[in-house]
Formats: C-alpha cells, structure tokens, sequence
C-alpha cells in the first residue's frame, strides 16, 4: 500500500498447504486520515494490478 506521501507498506501473503492457487495477504499500518492505494507486484518487480486510491 502506498500512502498520499508515498510512504510503502508491504503486505505479506499467505499460502496454504495443498490449496495451490488460494492465498490471501495483510499488511500492518498506522492509522491515517488519507487516500490509499494497493498495487500488487509479481516478484520480478512487474505490476500486477493497482487498485485506485479509496478514502476509508
């Protein structure tokens, strides 16, 4: 996730066991009153998808 000052927090994924193709991640942040977006990259630094920024 990336914040309006462009602060970054990695998320980390989780895999089960035996469930190839099922995961789901998190991230940990302090609390803001901005605008954040998520963008999901592949391992080799390739943008995946990009969600735009949401106010929560």
């Amino acid at each position: 996730m990336t914040d309006a000052e462009g602060r970054v927090t990695r998320a980390t994924l989780l895999q089960l066991p035996g469930r190839p193709g099922w995961g789901v991640w998190y991230a940990h942040t302090t609390p803001s009153d901005r605008d954040v977006s998520v963008a999901f990259h592949a391992r080799d630094g390739r943008l995946l998808v990009e969600l735009p920024a949401m106010d929560f």
